[in-house]
């Protein structure tokens, strides 16, 4: 019997601790991915055929994690997907029909006449899109499905969803840092406040604001969803998080303090 032979028969073995070292262990070897996955996938053993679509789906992010890595090497950063993609990384358990069935939800109130920025603002508030006054640290409020689903997010991600929503329509706002706190400005310098209730205002000429880059933005996120993961001591997400900010912001994993670097 050869080891691969071996490892195959240790993923039907009733303890999980077992067959998830075989697991780890097959994934190393790539002659095993290439050879005997899609047949194994057909196997009449119910358990043999679960753990073969677990690695199946370990392949997968892997894949779209080296995705996001070559993505941001060639600064072509898109930020819907990429949250998108951020939030099954937080929630393996977070399916693309339930996603999708969120965001369709959405996009249907959605009135179909051309909006401008007030209406916007005010289609958000009618939503009960709101920010919460406590649990800063919640993850939820940091990723788009759980954001959209209970209507409860950071002023960040609120203005990310306005301003995805505003593209659809075919109207550019563009995400800023005002006074500390993300808001959105559009082309007539009309300025929304989330954090106000959605307040929309008039910006004056001479006041400053910040413009956000993608790449801004998806460091501010990643790294509060580092910090809750830290707090949670998630060791899985924080692993894939620090080598996301890494890639985000030039640097390497080995400079992330414990528990991922040497720092």
């Amino acid at each position: 019997m050869t080891e691969v032979e071996a490892l195959i028969n240790l993923l039907q073995d009733d303890d999980p601790h077992i067959a998830i070292i075989a697991m780890e262990k097959l994934l190393d070897n790539p002659a095993f991915i290439d050879k005997h996955m899609s047949e194994l996938q057909e196997s009449a053993d119910p358990c043999l055929r679960s753990r073969v679509h677990q690695m199946e789906s370990i392949i997968a992010r892997k894949r779209k994690l080296q995705d996001f890595f070559e993505r941001v090497k060639s600064n072509r950063l898109n930020l819907w997907n990429d949250l998108i993609f951020l939030n099954k990384v937080i929630d393996r358990e977070l399916s693309s029909q339930t996603l999708d069935k969120c965001l369709e939800e959405l996009e249907n109130k959605i009135p179909q006449q051309r909006m401008n920025t007030l209406e916007f603002a005010t289609f958000m508030r009618e939503q009960n899109f709101t920010v919460p006054s406590e649990d800063t640290l919640d993850p939820g409020l940091f990723l788009v499905y759980e954001v959209i689903a209970s209507a409860l997010g950071n002023p960040l991600l609120l203005c990310i969803i306005t301003r995805h929503i505003a593209e659809r329509s075919g109207t550019t706002l563009t995400l800023v840092l005002h006074k500390g706190r993300h808001c959105l400005i559009d082309e007539c310098r009309t300025f929304i406040d989330p954090l106000n209730g959605w307040a929309v205002s008039s910006l004056k000429e001479e006041t400053k604001v910040y413009p956000c880059s993608n790449r801004d933005i998806l460091l501010t996120v990643i790294s509060q969803l580092y910090l809750s993961a830290l707090v949670e001591g998630q060791l899985r997400i924080i692993s894939q998080l620090s080598q996301m900010m890494a890639a985000l912001s030039d640097s390497s994993v080995e400079s992330f303090p414990f528990p991922v670097g040497r720092a």
